[in-house]
């Protein structure tokens, strides 16, 4: 599956195996952290205290980036270990972690949309869902050569050094996350008790 030589071929492989990965991961768990206090029924209990419902949910999408953040390094530095285990050289090491670090940051923040999902139908199980939709959205079309197009695909096609796909192309990515961050931020600012 090494399209390849050395470390460019090698990153390549690792940053979908990477993407598949943290799409899901980080999908299901930013969709978990928001959508079960309203499956739990515990959202209620959030209008009576003194912080705001909105600083709740930005604290819960920190702790989602920051998870997010933590399995990127463990998985990208897992990954440049077996590289250097299957004999690639020492010294390419750094720059392929990085890239797949850079790349890992980026998938995690594409997903903060989620947190908005499970928020708008009040329930984790819509944004696992969503998370799915948008894992078979980003193959299918990377698979027919328009992941260029397709925020959740940039991130990886540009660790698997597509010409198609330059580093300013990350941005896309990354104001996603920011578009999901003020969705969710906004909407938890104005949920109400027994309204949709």
């Amino acid at each position: 599956m090494i399209s390849g030589q050395g470390w460019s071929g090698y990153v390549s492989l690792a940053a979908l195996s990477l993407g598949v990965t943290l799409l899901l991961a980080a999908g299901i768990v930013a969709a978990w952290a928001v959508g079960r206090e309203f499956t739990d029924g515990t959202i209620v209990g959030l209008f009576a205290i003194g912080t705001s419902r909105a600083a709740v949910a930005r604290a819960k999408l920190v702790a989602c980036l920051g998870w997010g953040l933590a399995l990127t390094l463990v998985q990208s530095v897992a990954s440049i270990m077996a590289g250097i285990g299957l004999g690639l050289d020492p010294a390419g090491a750094l720059h392929a972690g990085l890239t797949l670090t850079i790349s890992g940051f980026c998938l995690v923040c594409s997903v903060l949309p989620i947190a908005w999902v499970a928020t708008h139908w009040r329930g984790y199980l819509a944004g696992i869902g969503a998370t799915l939709a948008v894992l078979v959205a980003t193959n299918l079309t990377s698979g027919f050569g328009l992941g260029r197009y397709v925020p959740w695909a940039i991130p990886t096609l540009w660790a698997s050094g597509d010409p198609t796909v330059p580093a300013v192309a990350l941005v896309i990515p990354l104001a996603v996350g920011l578009l999901g961050w003020c969705a969710t931020s906004s909407a938890w600012k104005r949920i109400q008790i027994g309204r949709s």
